[in-house]
Formats: C-alpha cells, sequence, structure tokens
C-alpha cells in the first residue's frame, strides 16, 4: 500500500486548486482561499484536520465538499505527487476528492 503523507510539502505540489473538477465549488473554493493561513499554521507546528483541508486527497481521503463535478477532467496526471508516488500503478487512479485516497 502506497502511504502519501499529509505535510507541508506535498500540500504545496498539490494540484487539486487547479482542478476543473472542484473549479465552480464554493466549497472547494473557500477552502483553497484558506490554504495559505492553513500552510502558515501548520510551519507553526499546528496540524489542522486533514479531512477538512481541500486538496491532497490521495492522502487524506475523499472531501467533504458535496458539489463538485465529476464530469469535468481530474487533474491528477499534471501532479508531482502523482509521479513521485507512481499513483498511475494504485487504486483508485484519479479521482480521490471522490474515490478516497490511494491504496
Amino acid at each position: 500500500m502506497t502511504e502519501i503523507e499529509f505535510n507541508i510539502e506535498n500540500l504545496q505540489k498539490c494540484q487539486c486548486p487547479k482542478c476543473m473538477v472542484q473549479g465552480k465549488s464554493e466549497c472547494a473554493q473557500k477552502g483553497f482561499e484558506m490554504l495559505p493561513q492553513i500552510i502558515e499554521e501548520m510551519n507553526k507546528g499546528n496540524m489542522p484536520n486533514p479531512k477538512e483541508i481541500p486538496g491532497i486527497y490521495c492522502a487524506t481521503g475523499t472531501t467533504l465538499c458535496k458539489d463538485l463535478n465529476y464530469d469535468e477532467t481530474c487533474n491528477c496526471i499534471n501532479c508531482q505527487i502523482y509521479f513521485e508516488n507512481k499513483l498511475n500503478e494504485k487504486e483508485p487512479g484519479q479521482y480521490y476528492c471522490q474515490n478516497g485516497k490511494t491504496e
């Protein structure tokens, strides 16, 4: 099983904020607006609840947002985390925000 670590480095590499699946989601966009403050708090040693962070779903599991558009194309193939961890060989393969973290 591949375990993607929930950390600042991976959060900064994550392409979910650029993913069209979440592009028109008010829920996800509000979360993405909070990312700079979340990263600042993480730098201070304050770890947020990973389930409440938009993005890096390959590490944390499915999103809490219910307004995503799964008719859009997932952006995983453009993500450094995806290639570094060979997630194309793992399950679910894409759409981690819908199908859960990688295994």
